[in-house]
């Protein structure tokens, strides 16, 4: 016979489930106290005791936990969501293609596209300041939710080189739930 295997003894358990076999279990349970001693006994049913009170404690704390994740469900649901607002660069190309499109329009105001979202508008006289503001505001309304940041502004003859200059951070906004 090989060593994984081994024989079902049929006989064997015949035995442990006959009736003299109930009769001795029996008899030996009747015994217990007396080859045990009592006290052996007192401290396995303590043992099963604690166990009991540890298993109740932890089904009590699991349903309340299970009571307390269904509130936080609930109150969760509650809650709106709060939409966000994105602002994204302007593409350069976007730009310049704006810029090219108003370029006959302002006679005594420059503007540039350094980079995706950046523009320097310019003029050389503060005799331009109406045709900035004016161009300022075409900018605001230039593309589909276009919005303006400053990011730097002079306005004087305390400026370097030009006497109007500013450069504007051009973004376009977005709601995103």
């Amino acid at each position: 016979m090989s060593q994984g295997k081994k024989k079902f003894d049929i006989v064997a358990i015949q035995r442990y489930l006959s009736s003299q076999a109930v009769k001795d279990f029996d008899s030996f349970l009747d015994s217990l106290p007396e080859k045990a001693g009592k006290i052996s006994l007192i401290c396995a049913a303590i043992v099963w005791i604690c166990a009991a009170a540890a298993i109740l404690f932890v089904s009590t704390q699991t349903s309340a936990l299970n009571k307390m994740k269904l509130e936080q469900i609930s109150v969760e649901a509650l809650v709106p969501k709060v939409p966000q607002v994105v602002k994204r660069p302007v593409d350069r190309e976007d730009l310049d293609e704006f810029l090219e499109s108003i370029k006959g329009e302002y006679s005594k105001v420059s503007a540039k596209a350094n980079r995706s979202g950046q523009v320097t508008v310019s003029s050389p006289t503060t005799s331009g300041y109406f045709e900035f503001r004016r161009l300022l505001d075409h900018l605001q309304y230039g593309g589909n939710n276009w919005r303006i940041d400053i990011e730097t502004m002079c306005i004087g003859r305390e400026c370097k080189g030009a006497q109007i200059n500013a450069n504007l951070l051009i973004s376009q906004v977005r709601v995103v739930e």
